[in-house]
């Protein structure tokens, strides 16, 4: 993953109260699937890639369910199409500024965004409402949203 060593503190320009206001994150989080609750937070300028691969940020084989398995258990979750509509590197997520997310499809399965196929698309919105990202046409959902720190439960799994 891409992470500046420092990201951009909220200030009044993208909406915050200061210097001393949450840094803000761009918010992946898994709804339903191997996933199901765990999330990954993107700061300001970074990229993230999903996928099934253990090079992606976030991936389905890192995933606890994945990971706790074995054998028979395994080989089931890798047999279900849900995990096979997902590529090794299927889309990466771009956090370009507080008001703009690129959303860039690697597979041929398709990505989703708001239930439309895209190849690339810019979302220009993401400070007012969050999109859902669909990795293949019955891969796993995503709810992609602009928040902070303090939007997070705290009893999330963290990336």
């Amino acid at each position: 993953m891409n992470i500046p060593p420092d990201p951009l503190p909220l200030d009044s320009s993208v909406g915050g109260d200061g210097p001393d206001a949450d840094r803000v994150y761009l918010i992946v989080r898994a709804r339903g699937g191997l996933l199901d609750g765990e999330f990954v937070k993107v700061p300001l300028g970074a990229t993230v890639t999903l996928g099934r691969s253990r090079r992606c940020d976030f991936s389905l084989k890192k995933s606890a369910r994945y990971l706790l398995s074995s054998g028979e258990d395994r080989a089931e979750i890798r047999a279900r199409m849900a995990f096979r509509a997902v590529s090794r590197r299927h889309c990466s997520i771009r956090f370009a500024s507080p008001s703009v997310v690129e959303i860039t499809n690697h597979s041929s399965n398709g990505t989703f965004v708001d239930g439309l196929a895209v190849a690339s698309i810019r979302l220009g919105d993401i400070r007012r409402m969050a999109h859902e990202l669909r990795l293949g046409q019955s891969g796993d959902r995503f709810d992609v949203a602009f928040g902070s720190l303090a939007t997070l439960p705290e009893d999330s799994i963290s990336r």
